[in-house]
């Protein structure tokens, strides 16, 4: 639940900003997936020389603001706890 509504929050706030600006300033997972990754992987992301459509699907996803992510991770959380409970 602390999850789900970290992202609510996060989106709220990200919302808020938008409102304010006119401009989003949500950080992408791009941002924060990127510097992590190995110098291979970051260089099939600049310019793909094979496997183009898990290329595509990739940068869809890196495109996603962070918010959403954890929104949704707490979302399936959640369920998941449900569902256990229900099992008792």
């Amino acid at each position: 639940m602390v999850v789900l509504l970290g992202g609510i929050g996060m989106a709220c706030y990200a919302g808020w900003r938008w409102l304010q600006t006119g401009q989003s300033d949500s950080a992408l997972i791009a941002e924060v997936v990127t510097p992590w990754l190995a110098a291979d992987a970051r260089a099939w992301l600049a310019r793909p020389n094979a496997w183009f459509g898990a290329h595509r699907l990739a940068a869809w996803v890196l495109q996603i603001p962070v918010f959403a992510l954890v929104t949704f991770v707490g979302f399936l959380l959640l369920l998941v706890s449900v569902g256990d409970r229900r099992d008792r």
